[in-house]
C-alpha cells in the first residue's frame, strides 16, 4: 500500500490523476455493490435489523427490501436505510 501511495504521489498532471481517481471510483462503486450483495442475501422481510445513524443505535423491522435500501419499521415509524448499514439484530 505504501508504494501505492508513493506512485500516486509522484503523479505530475491532470490527465493522469483523472484517471487514477476514475479508477479508484469505480472500484469504490464495485466493492459497495458486493458489500450491498451481501446484505441482500443475508436479510428478508421480518428480520429484526440495526444500523447506527444520526440519531444513534436503532433496530426495527424490515417491512420491504428496495435495490440500494430496505424499508424498516421502528415502532410505527417506517425508515428508508441504506442496505449498506444494517447489520441483523
Amino acid at each position: 500500500m505504501n508504494q501505492l501511495l508513493s506512485q500516486i504521489r509522484e503523479i505530475d498532471n491532470s490527465a493522469d490523476m483523472n484517471l487514477v481517481i476514475n479508477t479508484i471510483k469505480m472500484q469504490q462503486k464495485a466493492i459497495r455493490a458486493r458489500e450491498i450483495a451481501m446484505v441482500k442475501s443475508m436479510i428478508k422481510v421480518g428480520d429484526t435489523v440495526s444500523w447506527t445513524g444520526k440519531s444513534g443505535p436503532t433496530s426495527g423491522t424490515v417491512e420491504k427490501i428496495k435495490v440500494k435500501r430496505a424499508v424498516v419499521n421502528v415502532d410505527g415509524t417506517r425508515w428508508d436505510v441504506p442496505l449498506s448499514m444494517l447489520g441483523a439484530s
